[in-house]
């Protein structure tokens, strides 16, 4: 019987859109009411029940005006959202029930997007295929931006600390939480903990598999039986692993363990020499949040810039790179269909980086200037440092950019006012004041943070190097071969911990082997991105593509740095822009504590200058500390000043930048 009301109701109130006549959406409100009082507490359609009735209120005040009727929408929306049911259902509710409560300007608009948050968790959960959770997010990701700009509204800047942290990068995190240490847990119940990295290890292989996106058309009966056996399993998997949860956190010193972190935690343990800088990119407002390490609260910067203008620079370099067919790593073979570049003007993306530079980069730069004065003695030190116009040179401050929207697809470590002839003005770009980085997440981040202070292993100064110049059904890149062998000759005079592989003794089987035991690892390659299932994204070996979930799976003694010296290793898809589907962040998820990766295909004949550049600059940082063999912990300061020594040979001529700019640091 409610499910005839509710349909009735459905059908008085299609009559009124077209009608108008308010008797007839009055009707439908009647006997959706009805419905709800005949559906018992707790029945699995009482969520979808709500919501009808929800829209018929809103229907019904956007004819009538009466505020009545749309405080008793909002009110029904709530109920339908924290009411227990089917996640995607009680989703529709949260969503209508935020966005009237900030129509409203109620008091529960910041309660109405923390349960939005945790049901965008609940429909992209464990229990799904890692490809199911990505599909399932396409739509809704963005709405963690929406939270954040509502709580800047309100002023609540740790609430929008806490609320990008938990929206955000949501996959991966979910990786990471799967490979949590377990120490503090095995000191106090072994057994628990045992039971807790089982469940953890059985899911991580679960969600790894195909699922019914892998099963082609003609499966057999036995094929689809045993795809609902293991189905069945992952969802029992999933089970367990929050009933696991909630009996970890009925231990009173467990109490928070793996919950989406606080503010006041994530700002206990920042990185002391730099700032971390978050970028909310929205169609009501933009707002940067700066991040310094001694600071009790996030610093509100707002900004004077658009939705709208950081999708027209996006849109402006996506039609800039594809008109100098820059898409791939690959040999140069003969002069491209572009106009002759003129010196003396400026090019588009000159002018996509300037408009960075002014609008987004220096504001913030700006910002914390005038700031400085708040800040505590400890921290001054740090932001003159960054600030300043003349900084030192041998050990500059890092800025790690965490950015939104459309800004997550464009070069903020390379803004600046750039002068095609060679003569920029100095202080004119961030890289005169600081080394840029990127995270996905400030979680992220500090955990490799955290990962930086352990103690050497012997595999962590080792180097595994891969150079494919000719790998079947690819195109030629044989300055590879270059790079691999300046590499060698860099990184190890005697060679004791550095191995190359080239062409066909780089087998897919043999590097996964060789990974094990080499904490570095340099991939001078052909790679793809699998946009709809990123783990599927991977390296062009000899025999076939390395893909990151053979990465993953892989128990490595120690993961310390990444090189990816292949085509758009950072360049994620618009369609998930708040979960960085790219091989970088896939490296940081994998274990590596720091990925050079770029945003656009490197050209083949430089690649060679900026590894061994970059190799001698991390080798001598080394041997300064004391630290025998290779030393990641300088391994952006080295990118850094490798770029800027190409630059100082190329210039910033619209070559120069398409050359230079490309190339990224993710992580610590």
């Amino acid at each position: 019987m409610p499910g005839l009301l509710n349909n009735l109701g459905i059908s008085f109130r299609c009559r009124f859109e077209c009608t108008g006549n308010i008797p007839d959406v009055s009707e439908a409100i009647s006997v959706q009411q009805r419905a709800v009082q005949l559906t018992p507490n707790g029945h699995a359609e009482m969520p979808g029940w709500l919501y009808n009735l929800g829209i018929s209120f809103w229907c019904r005040f956007q004819r009538s005006g009466a505020v009545s009727d749309a405080h008793t929408a909002t009110l029904t929306f709530r109920k339908s959202a924290t009411t227990f049911g089917l996640p995607s259902t009680r989703l529709f509710a949260a969503r209508k029930w935020a966005h009237f409560s900030k129509f409203l300007c109620l008091p529960q608009v910041l309660t109405a997007y923390g349960v939005l948050l945790d049901l965008i968790a609940q429909i992209a959960g464990l229990d799904r295929t890692i490809q199911q959770r990505h599909t399932d997010l396409i739509g809704i990701s963005n709405l963690t931006t929406s939270a954040a700009s509502v709580a800047f509204n309100l002023g609540a800047v740790d609430k929008v600390l806490e609320w990008l942290e938990q929206g955000r990068c949501l996959v991966w995190s979910q990786l990471n939480q799967l490979h949590t240490p377990l120490d503090h847990l095995r000191a106090h119940d072994e057994h628990l903990a045992q039971r807790f990295s089982d469940v953890a290890g059985a899911l991580e292989t679960s969600g790894s598999r195909h699922g019914s996106e892998g099963l082609s058309t003609g499966a057999s009966l036995s094929q689809k039986m045993t795809l609902q056996d293991e189905t069945h399993l992952h969802i029992k998997l999933s089970r367990e692993w929050s009933e696991l949860l909630d009996e970890i956190r009925r231990i009173p010193k467990f109490h928070d363990f793996l919950r989406p972190p606080r503010a006041s935690d994530l700002l206990k343990h920042l990185p002391l020499d730099g700032v971390v800088i978050l970028i909310n990119v929205h169609e009501d407002r933009c707002d940067a949040l700066a991040l310094v390490s001694g600071v009790g609260a996030p610093m509100h910067i707002p900004l004077d810039f658009t939705y709208d203008e950081a999708s027209n620079l996006r849109e402006r370099l996506r039609r800039f790179l594809s008109n100098h067919r820059v898409c791939m790593r690959e040999e140069e073979r003969g002069p491209r269909t572009v106009l002759e570049e003129d010196t003396d003007i400026q090019s588009e993306i000159h002018l996509i980086l300037e408009a960075l530079w002014l609008h987004v980069v220096r504001p913030i730069r700006d910002a914390l200037i005038c700031s400085v004065s708040v800040f505590p003695i400890s921290c001054h030190i740090i932001v003159l440092i960054l600030l300043s116009k003349s900084p030192a040179a041998s050990d500059p401050a890092r800025i790690w950019w965490c950015p939104t929207g459309p800004l997550a697809f464009l070069p903020l470590h390379a803004a600046g006012i750039y002068s095609p002839n060679g003569r920029s003005p100095p202080g004119s770009c961030i890289s005169d004041f600081a080394i840029s980085s990127y995270t996905p997440t400030v979680s992220s981040l500090l955990e490799k943070l955290k990962e930086s202070v352990n103690v050497q292993q012997p595999a962590s100064s080792k180097l595994l190097i891969i150079s494919q110049p000719n790998t079947p059904e690819r195109s030629a890149i044989p300055a590879t071969t270059k790079e691999m062998n300046c590499i060698w000759d860099t990184t190890d005079a005697s060679h004791s911990n550095t191995l190359c592989l080239e062409g066909e003794f780089a087998s897919i089987s043999r590097v996964k082997l060789e990974m094990e035991s080499y904490g570095s690892i340099h991939l001078a390659c052909h790679a793809t991105q699998d946009i709809e299932n990123p783990l599927k994204s991977g390296f062009y070996l000899h025999d076939g593509r390395l893909e990151l979930s053979e990465i993953m799976k892989q128990k490595f003694v120690v993961r310390e740095l990444a090189f990816l010296s292949a085509c758009q290793t950072s360049a994620g898809t618009e369609k998930l822009s708040e979960e960085a589907v790219h091989l970088a962040a896939g490296m940081l998820a994998a274990g590596y504590r720091g990925v050079v990766a770029t945003m656009w295909s490197i050209k083949d004949r430089y690649g060679p200058l900026v590894a061994e550049s970059f190799y001698k600059d991390l080798m001598e940082r080394g041997k300064a500390l004391g630290k025998p063999g290779l030393d990641s912990s300088g391994a952006a300061h080295a990118l850094h000043h490798s770029i800027q020594g190409i630059r100082k040979t190329l210039g910033d001529t619209e070559q120069g930048l398409l050359t230079w700019v490309p190339y990224v640091y993710f992580g610590y």
